[in-house]
């Protein structure tokens, strides 16, 4: 994982995709694209703070290379954004 291949998984994301991703300290997490920028992305994720909030937080693509050792990304082919 590198900041450069990372952007590039999210390239083409769109809010409301679904994101899985295998955390460096073993754990899996799931989150939804909120929003993706040249310099990262937010997600709208639940219990990063293992108190089941719902939070609305950004990741440059640094970051995420940081906490994850895999990653995928889920767009839906029929839907549209309004």
């Amino acid at each position: 994982m590198t900041s450069n291949n990372i952007s590039a998984l999210f390239a083409n994301a769109r809010p409301g995709d679904f994101v899985q991703m295998r955390r460096s300290h073993g754990g899996s997490h799931s989150a939804i694209v909120y929003n993706v920028t040249s310099s990262g992305v937010t997600f709208l994720e639940a219990n990063t703070d293992n108190k089941n909030t719902v939070t609305l937080r950004t990741y440059s693509w640094a970051d995420l290379c940081n906490k994850n050792v895999a990653m995928s990304v889920y767009t839906a082919s029929n839907y549209k954004l309004k």
